[in-house]
Order: C-alpha cells, then structure tokens, then sequence
C-alpha cells in the first residue's frame, strides 16, 4: 500500500495557480475560479500516482473526461469518478483494447443522469486502484468498458504499486467548471459573541446562484486559519443581499472557550450549489 500525490495545475478561462493533489478523500486539491474547466495538467513521478481533484459539474449530459491525448502519451492511465462523499459513480482503465489511456466518455448513462454540483475526480497510473473502508476494490479490476462500483463503500486509500511509465498527463474534460470559492469578510457580524448564546452572520460574495438550503450549509470553527475544526454546525439561515453577496447566520455552538476563532462554510450537499469558502471569518467567543 502506497499513499502519494501529484503535482497539478489547470487550464480553463482563468487558469488557476500550481497545487498539489491529494491522494486521501480529505485531501483532495479543489479546481476554484470562474469559468469552464477544460483541462488539468500534471506530472507524475516514483513518489506520486495517484490524485484527487474537485471539479463542478456544471451540465452532466455534456460531461466526459479523457487522457487521450499527445500530453499523456506513454501512460497507462486510470480514471476514477466520485461524489463528493466518496462513494463510486463511474471509472475506466483503457479506452479500447489498443488504447491504454482512459476515458470517460460523452453520453455514459453512469453519469448523464447526476444533479450538476462538485465531484471528486480521480487518476492514477496502472495498476494502483482506490480502495473503500472494508478493504475491497471499489470498482471491478477490468481492463475494459465504462464500469460503475463494484461494492457500495466510500473511498479510503490507494492501494498496489504502479507498472506503468511516469510523466507528464493531460486530462481533458467537457460540461465540466471550476468550483465555486465564495469570499468571506474578514469578520463576522457581529464580530464577537456567547459561547452557545449568540447568532452571528457571516457576509461574503460570490456564492453559487442557485438555491442554498440553510441545513446544507456547514459552519466550521478552528483555532487557527485552516486548522482543524474544534466545533461544527450548520446554518440557520441564509439570505441574498445583492448580485452574489450572501449573509449566513448560524448559532455559536455551546462549550466553545473563550478565545478567537477563525469561521470556515462549505457546502458539499448534492445539488449545484456547491461551493468552499476561498478564506476564513474571525469571531470572538466570550
């Protein structure tokens, strides 16, 4: 068992900076901006065969993914498709029995069907595969066709090491964008409250058009900026205020000690109005 990552970046409308892919279902590398999401470039070594990317799916009758092409020649890839949970939708290994680069092609009943929203996108290099929870393959070990999962369990862990050559990959993608990373002001407002008594709001653009439930909206509070969250909840309301500017507002959580605390929202519930905070809201908890 090997656990590695990929080095990546994306080509789209507005390209996006050089990032590191994870290779775990909690590290994947989100794909955030405006716009379609046309390509991701990246480059595979001895160290790193495996990756995980976060994509939106802006029309999924329109979606197909490929490594077909003159970028990723002499690989022999795989892809992998997940919802954002971990759980299997679609996967291939060789495009046809003389291609052994991969493809998810247009028009798969797999995936025409799904909600747009974001998706986890995975690729890795023959003949590492992803593994769920209990040990077993998520999808068939089959060199051939578009294949859904095999067992009905979450995404855990890469596993078996690679044959194929490393190098240089291109994944081409159609219906697919970049996923939405909504700017949070510095502060909440008000910007300090009790500790399980007070409401809050936190006020920010760039959020997705669509309809956002409040109950699907996660409040994640941590000591520091992008640490790890020491209380979790959800919002009690959302509002529009102009354009793509919104105001969450969500109960402090009770048992917080006194202190600063950096709020982060997301929302990962299926449905297209998906989206990450690009940074955090600083409260002050009495």
């Amino acid at each position: 068992m090997r656990h590695t990552s990929w080095i990546g970046f994306v080509l789209a409308m507005i390209p996006a900076a050089p990032g590191r892919a994870g290779d775990a279902l909690s590290d994947y590398q989100s794909l955030t901006g405006v716009g379609p999401l046309g390509q991701i470039i990246g480059e595979s070594d001895e160290t790193g065969f495996a990756a995980l990317y976060r994509i939106h799916i802006s029309d999924p009758a329109a979606f197909s993914v490929s490594t077909v092409n003159g970028a990723s020649s002499g690989l022999d890839t795989r892809l992998y498709f997940f919802t954002l949970a971990g759980t299997g939708i679609a996967s291939n290994d060789d495009q046809n029995s003389g291609e052994v680069r991969s493809a998810l092609p247009l028009g798969n009943l797999l995936f025409t069907g799904l909600k747009a929203g974001d998706y986890l996108l995975g690729i890795s290099t023959f003949d590492t595969a992803p593994y769920g929870s209990n040990q077993f393959l998520i999808f068939p070990d089959v060199t051939s066709g578009v294949n859904g999962p095999a067992l009905y369990d979450t995404f855990a862990f890469w596993a078996d090491y690679p044959e194929s050559a490393f190098g240089s990959y291109q994944i081409d993608l159609t219906g697919a964008s970049l996923v939405t990373a909504a700017k949070l002001n510095v502060s909440t407002t008000p910007s300090s409250g009790a500790s399980g008594e007070g409401a809050v709001n936190i006020t920010g653009s760039g959020f997705p058009s669509a309809t956002m439930t409040p109950g699907d909206v996660v409040v994640a509070m941590g000591m520091s900026r992008g640490g790890e969250p020491v209380a979790v909840t959800v919002a009690s309301s959302v509002r529009l205020l102009l354009g793509t500017s919104y105001r969450v507002q969500f109960q402090i959580p009770a048992g917080l000690v006194p202190g600063t605390y950096f709020v982060a929202i997301n929302d990962d519930a299926s449905g297209e109005a998906n989206f990450l905070g690009a940074n955090c809201s600083q409260l002050n908890v009495s």
